[in-house]
């Protein structure tokens, strides 16, 4: 692995480690102090929300597993899925404790999985194209 590869490998994991405090902190607010913080990106429809979290901790989480390990194609999307899923329902019990939150709403999980699906698949997209372009110009 070329160094800038590593480096972008290790990005990816900061990414992941960014998104993934970040979705644990929204998660530990209540309603009223996450209106408070962001007063217009509330006004959005909260499963909508969720999908664009899930999908950008998936524009992360991808290639990071795909640098850190000689897995197929298939596995890499179905681990990095499966694990966006499962935070997103930890992040539904986590929110159980958090006052004047909805918690276990098999709704938000749908649209956190939804989002980590459609995540994956765009960079699978990108990351399968950057590979390729790579092998041709090596």
């Amino acid at each position: 692995m070329t160094p800038a590869l590593i480096w972008f490998r290790r990005i990816c994991w900061l990414g992941v480690a960014i998104w993934t405090a970040t979705v644990f902190y929204l998660s530990s607010q209540t309603g009223p102090e996450l209106v408070e913080q962001m007063p217009y990106i509330m006004q959005l429809w909260d499963k909508l929300l969720h999908f664009i979290a899930f999908s950008s901790g998936a524009c992360a989480l991808l290639p990071a597993l795909r640098l850190s390990f000689s897995w197929s194609w298939k596995k890499t999307i179905i681990t990095s899925i499966a694990c966006l899923s499962i935070y997103g329902a930890l992040d539904e019990v986590h929110q159980y404790w958090t006052p004047s939150r909805s918690a276990l709403d098999p709704l938000d999980w749908l649209a956190d999985t939804l989002g980590a699906a459609t995540g994956t698949t765009l960079a699978f997209f990108i990351h399968a194209f950057c590979e390729r372009k790579n092998r041709r110009a090596s």
